[in-house]
């Protein structure tokens, strides 16, 4: 099954339609082409499968456009993020090269979100879509933070989640990331009970480890 999706952009055929990644449930990428179907991009095995009993059976992905295109994967069963340099291939996209970051601040990475979201063309661009270089956000499920990484894979700065009344939401909570297109809050969805909302909630947050600010733990 299909769980995750990333806008790529028009496609490199020329014709000027749009062009998804998405991500299956075997750890593959395909290509999604809204006029001519569905092509491999990667195969089986690029994540770590996703299997029902998990402690996460969803992944996110955003898609860094410019200079370089490099589609990045939550990888929740390997505590990892993965990065897919992509590259054309005549009419169609390639994956050029892969890069694993890993490391102790992921503890069971379900989601990314940009930092900074390219808006400034609708006509290729979505929430998906960094920014030329913007950092990442990486929500983990694991033990309720978010990270602010960059795109080489240094950490700016890390925030644990905390909701008046209820205080830190520790682990298996976090499901998934957004951000604003101003880039100045963070919305997170919750799942399991909260007071007032006993099927889930989404909560926001302000944007954090912004260039020029202290980065605190």
């Amino acid at each position: 099954g299909a769980v995750a999706t990333a806008l790529l952009g028009k496609s490199p055929d020329g014709s000027g339609r749009a062009v998804f990644a998405g991500l299956n449930a075997d750890g593959s990428v395909v290509q999604v082409h809204v006029e001519f179907g569905v092509d491999g991009l990667a195969p089986v095995g690029t994540i770590d499968a996703l299997e029902d009993g998990a402690r996460a059976t969803r992944s996110g992905m955003v898609f860094n456009w410019v200079p370089n295109r490099i589609l990045y994967i939550a990888d929740p069963a390997c505590n990892a993020i993965v990065a897919l340099t992509l590259g054309v291939d005549g009419k169609r996209f390639r994956v050029e090269s892969k890069r694993v970051m890993a490391g102790p601040v992921f503890d069971v990475p379900v989601d990314l979100a940009p930092a900074v979201a390219e808006i400034a063309n609708p006509a290729f661009a979505s929430n998906t879509t960094l920014a030329g270089d913007a950092d990442l956000y990486v929500a983990n499920r694991g033990n309720g933070t978010v990270v602010r990484l960059k795109q080489d894979g240094s950490v700016v700065a890390i925030r644990r989640i905390t909701v008046p009344g209820v205080g830190p939401l520790g682990g298996d909570r976090l499901n998934g990331i957004a951000v604003s297109p101003d880039a100045a809050r963070v919305w997170l969805t919750v799942t399991g009970r909260l007071p007032g909302h006993p099927e889930g909630a989404v909560i926001e947050i302000p944007a954090f480890g912004a260039p020029g600010g202290a980065p605190r733990g």
